[in-house]
């Protein structure tokens, strides 16, 4: 499980990736950084996360892992990140050159927590999101359109083979509208995907419910159904957790 952080794609590290009680089910973890918009527009961010997998996969058997079952998870821009390596496995165009050359970058399941999924609804975000996004691209999103969509996971769905997904996201989430997360799950359900979207009440970004006991429960279990070879059309759905 590959640890993708959050923090606007302006700060944040690596450091302390929620959910490590997942070590106890058998994973490895793995939590990586990338070039922030500081250092890179985009898309040096998607790149860095492809060019981490590379890594993994080629060292699989140094580190003692299963290079068939590498699956994502990110939180914010991490799950914008997240969700847009899971639509775009084999895309050339996402690559980059940064790493180990040769070796596949594709994931094999993503969770995306309250990840933006469409830069073209720039007014579905508040501003202090949009801020983020003009650092991301370097100037508005009007004038980046092209780019835009290219860093859009729910323009990208339906171009590159389907793998399962989870999505959570806040209900009261004040910087990136639950709006975001209904794009990318409709979207994933209408390709046939499948994805499972829960909307967290009393839960804004990031804070709340999301790493509850029961929530995490519910996101080492989502990894276990698609690396365990469960149906993974049997977790297909829309859920509103009880508080």
């Amino acid at each position: 499980m590959v640890w993708i952080h959050g923090g606007g794609w302006y700060s944040g590290d690596k450091s302390a990736p929620p959910g490590m009680g997942i070590l106890l089910r058998g994973y490895v973890v793995a939590s990586i950084n990338y070039r922030l918009s500081s250092e890179a527009l985009f898309p040096a961010q998607i790149f860095d996360c492809k060019a981490a997998i590379r890594f993994l996969r080629a060292h699989a058997r140094e580190f003692d892992i299963d290079p068939s079952r590498i699956g994502v998870w990110g939180d914010s821009a991490g799950g914008q990140l997240a969700a847009l390596m899971g639509t775009t496995n084999g895309r050339a165009e996402y690559e980059g050159l940064e790493g180990t050359p040769g070796v596949s970058s594709a994931v094999e399941a993503v969770c995306d927590w309250f990840g933006p999924s469409d830069f073209l609804l720039a007014s579905d975000v508040r501003p202090a999101s949009q801020g983020a996004m003009t650092l991301l691209f370097g100037g508005k999103v009007s004038a980046h359109a092209a780019m835009a969509m290219f860093a859009s996971p729910a323009e990208q769905v339906g171009r590159a083979p389907l793998v399962p997904f989870l999505i959570m996201h806040g209900q009261l989430d004040a910087l990136v509208p639950a709006h975001q997360s209904q794009i990318l799950y409709q979207k994933l359900e209408q390709a046939g995907a499948p994805a499972r979207l829960v909307i967290l009440p009393k839960s804004g970004h990031g804070t709340g419910w999301f790493r509850s006991r029961e929530n995490l429960a519910m996101v080492y279990d989502f990894f276990d159904r698609c690396f365990r070879k469960a149906q993974a059309r049997a977790f297909v759905g829309t859920t509103r957790p009880s508080t």
